[in-house]
């Protein structure tokens, strides 16, 4: 299930992307929740069936024909708070942060 939106993600600026799953959203289902710039922008119920090992819906980061660099991949335990994250909880959707060196 493709979680996406047009985006300003290619903007010369970085930004900091979170997808948080919660597997308890109910007995048979979970929630994925996905942020940009600490801003939730999308957010599903994924069936816990559809998610079994060897299921083919893989996790993936997709961009439609324009490439994009990750530069940190984490996998935590639980949410964590901005403040955890490299940009420090600062620089929100349309906020300005530090220009990236071309």
């Amino acid at each position: 299930q493709a979680l996406g939106r047009d985006l300003p993600l290619y903007d010369g600026r970085p930004h900091h992307f979170a997808a948080v799953w919660n597997p308890m959203t109910s007995p048979s289902h979970g929630s994925m929740e996905i942020y940009l710039d600490n801003v939730k922008v999308a957010a599903a119920s994924l069936a816990l069936p559809d998610l079994a090992p060897g299921s083919d819906s893989p996790f993936r980061i997709m961009t439609s024909g324009t490439s994009m660099i990750l530069d940190e991949l984490r996998f935590s335990f639980g949410a964590l708070k901005p403040e955890s994250f490299l940009t420090g909880g600062l620089g929100g959707l349309g906020e300005s942060g530090p220009e990236i060196a071309r």
